[in-house]
């Protein structure tokens, strides 16, 4: 295999080089024959999806991650039955628009179905899969991605990125206190506003009004990992992003409890505590994403798990519905058409990072026993 290979393709130098730095319970027999195989089968797979076009393509890209989580099986499956399913504990449903209707994402819907490989792979992740039927529009809602679907295409709530932050500048890097910075805030909050009369040291203008703590406590219900912190009692902005995030045009920061401090505790680390996951871990500058629940589950999907739905999705509707799915994919009439398109691109470039980090921790805990 040409060594640019490695270096150039998705499936890259992590994921070949865990082949032989695999998790203890998939170095020998059975499992280690499955694991290898497994993870041979999903790059062949994924490397084949770069030589059709989005028509195909998620079928690939589908069964390529159903290979990794067979993988997942055989190096994190604790005692005998550790054998993957073979079904994929899914059930699929799809309501045909009406002619020359756009597709509504929502008339898209996955729904459990029995105890398959899906559910496998996220109790080994920690993971829900469903609690009920969930639709397209919401999973796509929850990846940790900037898509390019619009809101009435794909509706809130959306991913939050989240920067340590705290108002008292003095304990940087030791004492924490329990204060966020968050992004995008709701537009709904900016536009509660006041006008602010002219006076002597100021001219007429326009104040936005701080929501409550009780409306930031009920925007962030959604997000599990914040949901404990409760009532902030101090809630500064919305303001304007002014580039500090790639999300949204405002930004909030929230304080739960202003005289608060936390010993033995730094900042950066208590910042890692209300992640779910972690985009950068250094002084003044911790950094990572919350993911909301969906489909009425109480804990946000593990984002294999979020990615695992979507692609399942659409690898149905294209397997099953394929005048439909071409129908959808056509640029010159569909707007639906280049949002798809890039999200496969998005799946096909992320995807195999997200499998490698949980092989890497599966490998960690195993090592730390």
């Amino acid at each position: 295999m040409p060594s640019e290979y490695v270096h150039r393709q998705a499936w890259g130098v992590e994921l070949r080089s865990i082949r032989a730095n695999r998790p203890k319970r998939a170095q020998t027999g059975a499992r280690a024959q499955t694991f290898g195989a497994a993870l041979e089968q999903a790059e062949q797979l994924w490397r084949a999806s770069e030589a059709v076009g989005t028509i195909a393509s998620p079928l690939l890209l589908f069964y390529g991650l159903t290979q990794a989580g067979r993988a997942i099986c055989a190096g994190g499956t604790p005692g005998n039955a550790w054998r993957p399913a073979e079904s994929h504990g899914l059930a699929f449903q799809f309501t045909r628009p009406a002619n020359g209707a756009n597709l509504d994402l929502a008339t898209v819907v996955v729904k459990p179905s029995g105890d398959g490989l899906i559910q496998q792979v996220a109790r080994i992740l920690d993971s829900p899969v469903l609690s009920g039927p969930a639709t397209l529009s919401a999973l796509l809602g929850s990846l940790d991605a900037k898509l390019l679907f619009s809101g009435s295409q794909v509706a809130d709530p959306k991913p939050l990125e989240v920067h340590e932050w705290t108002k008292n500048l003095t304990t940087l890097g030791t004492t924490a206190t329990k204060s966020l910075f968050l992004a995008p805030a709701p537009d709904r909050f900016a536009a509660n506003t006041r006008l602010v009369a002219a006076g002597p040291q100021n001219l007429e203008h326009t104040r936005i009004i701080p929501p409550t703590g009780e409306q930031i406590a009920e925007w962030l219900d959604t997000y599990p990992t914040l949901r404990g912190l409760g009532v902030p009692t101090e809630v500064l902005g919305p303001e304007p992003s002014l580039d500090r995030s790639d999300r949204g045009d405002w930004v909030i920061k929230l304080i739960w409890d202003t005289d608060a401090s936390m010993a033995g505790i730094t900042q950066s680390d208590w910042t890692v505590e209300h992640l779910d996951e972690l985009y950068s871990y250094e002084w003044n500058g911790t950094s990572g994403v919350v993911l909301p629940a969906v489909a009425g589950n109480t804990e946000a999907h593990d984002l294999v798990v979020a990615w695992w739905l979507v692609l399942y999705c659409l690898s149905m509707l294209a397997r099953y519905y394929p005048k439909e799915w071409t129908e959808i994919l056509d640029v010159d009439r569909s707007p639906l058409a280049v949002p798809i398109e890039h999200v496969l691109s998005v799946a096909y470039a992320a995807v195999p990072a997200l499998i490698a980090f949980r092989l890497r921790l599966l490998r960690g805990m195993q090592d730390r026993r």
